[in-house]
């Protein structure tokens, strides 16, 4: 299947995120305070537009067929994961205890097992005629144009 350039950047940000936070576990892991508020600074700016594009405008067509209490599930898991990033840009890292860092480590592992199912919801773009296609990959672009983090996007309940 061909996909066109929405999907493209789609699937291409999930791959950047992806590295990014594998990055970002492997320094947690090894407790490396530069390189981890390094790759969490990484990782805000990297997933940050794709975030904002998928709150803003898949996940409301992903409501439409899953319901809303599935959307509200992937806005929790975002919600967990900048959490976690949050508090690693802005920990002491002299006083961090190896529970909060496995506390950390688990909600970073919440966010590769929702890029996993965020993958899934392509679908949700393919099937939209190409007008739409269109505006929504002009969103998209607005957002990485802003340069959008995901740590100064607005919280929603």
């Amino acid at each position: 299947m061909k996909l066109n350039q929405l999907e493209r950047e789609f699937v291409s940000d999930h791959q950047n995120a992806t590295h990014a936070l594998k990055s970002l576990i492997l320094a947690v892991s090894a407790g490396d305070a530069v390189l981890s508020r390094q790759q969490a600074k990484e990782l805000d700016a990297v997933a940050g537009p794709h975030i904002a594009f998928e709150e803003a405008c898949l996940y409301p067509l992903v409501a439409q067929s899953r319901g809303k209490k599935y959307e509200a599930q992937l806005r929790s898991e975002h919600h967990e994961v900048v959490n976690a990033v949050a508090e690693i840009r802005n920990a002491d890292w002299s006083t961090v205890s190896p529970e909060q860092k496995q506390q950390w480590l688990q909600h970073l592992q919440v966010g590769m097992d929702h890029i996993v199912t965020c993958g899934t919801l392509l679908s949700h773009l393919t099937g939209l005629d190409d007008d739409t296609h269109r505006k929504l990959l002009d969103k998209l672009q607005q957002f990485k144009n802003d340069k959008v983090l995901w740590t100064e996007l607005p919280k929603q309940s």
